[in-house]
């Protein structure tokens, strides 16, 4: 008999919010004009308050639809996604 393998969550990190230092739950996603439609690119991930701030500027920054969803659905690369959609 074999067991399925057990998929992990990534580690924990902290909200990269200066001083906030709450568990960084939710993943903020934005699609960017000219990629294809419903591609979205990962800005990072945050507590619930800052998620909804960063999300918010991103759209404006950006344009293109906005997502939040759990964690897991990418990986919080704060520095690589900051880079990347500047």
């Amino acid at each position: 008999m074999t067991s399925a393998p057990v998929m992990r969550l990534p580690p924990l990190t902290d909200c990269p919010w200066p001083d906030c230092g709450q568990p960084a739950l939710i993943a903020v996603l934005v699609s960017l004009p000219g990629e294809p439609p419903r591609l979205a690119w990962p800005v990072g991930c945050y507590c619930v308050g800052h998620a909804v701030i960063v999300g918010i500027a991103t759209q404006v920054h950006h344009g293109g639809d906005l997502w939040y969803g759990p964690r897991s659905l990418t990986t919080c690369y704060h520095d690589a996604a900051r880079q990347a959609l500047q």
